[in-house]
């Protein structure tokens, strides 16, 4: 069954332990920021591990605005998968590349060394120009060495300072990696040779395992599921989220 909440913008999320969105296969997170530092690191979806907020991100009732560098951000527990979808609705704050979703520079699971992993991110692309894109990355392992595979939506980019839903997804047998800035209808993809996914760390919001991707965004929600989610399913989850955000004031 699908529960839509109905709430004032005051977060009536506060006393919410667990949702049921249209989606729930393969779903391992649900991350409705905003209100208090422990509301926001609830993991609303099913049997599942809140996580930890590292830091002290600035809060509002509705957001949690998170600063990579691993400044302030989110830890989750939940594993790096080969097939995956991740879903972020952000509002990109500065124009420098920022973490939305990612592992990059945790330790590999195939070797002894770091690896690219998994990133959803707000790419910088022409420098001081107010735009960026969204990028997705899922890294493949080419005899141990951790290689890039990445879709980008492309230039000239969309505006930092308004709201948006990105997705990025990927299938290991189809090896697609896809990213969509699903407010604006921009897309991209990328389909590498055959290699196997070059998995990392527990997954974060916020920031990467380094200082790779050092820009700020503020985040109102994160989705996460195991699988890569089909296009018609991606469309329930979109519309599911909006009607989230819209209650709390949030126009995507």
């Amino acid at each position: 069954m699908t529960t839509f909440i109905k709430h004032t913008r005051a977060n009536g999320l506060a006393t919410a332990r667990k949702i049921n969105p249209p989606v729930t296969d393969g779903l391992v997170g649900v991350f409705i920021f905003g209100g208090t530092l422990a509301q926001s690191v609830r993991n609303l979806a099913t049997g599942v591990t809140d996580a930890s907020v590292i830091g002290s991100p600035a809060i509002g009732e509705s957001y949690l605005d998170l600063t990579g560098n691993s400044t302030a951000y989110i830890q989750t527990a939940i594993a790096h998968s080969e097939d995956l979808t991740w879903i972020s609705a952000c509002r990109p704050l500065t124009d420098t590349t920022a973490a939305l979703i990612s592992n990059y520079w945790s330790n590999s699971q195939s070797y002894g060394g770091q690896t690219i992993g998994g990133n959803l991110i707000l790419s910088e692309n022409t420098v001081a120009d107010g735009l960026v894109s969204a990028q997705f990355t899922q890294a493949f392992d080419a005899a141990g060495t951790s290689t890039a595979a990445q879709a980008n939506t492309g230039a000239p980019g969309f505006a930092i300072g308004a709201d948006y839903i990105i997705s990025g997804r990927v299938d290991q047998i189809d090896r697609t990696r896809s990213v969509t800035n699903i407010t604006t209808g921009a897309s991209g993809t990328n389909k590498p040779a055959l290699n196997p996914a070059d998995l990392g760390g527990p997954i974060r919001i916020g920031s990467a395992y380094n200082s790779q991707f050092a820009g700020q965004a503020r985040h109102y929600a994160a989705i996460l599921y195991d699988r890569k989610i089909s296009d018609e399913q991606l469309t329930l989850m979109n519309d599911w989220l909006a009607i989230i955000l819209d209650a709390r004031g949030i126009s995507v």
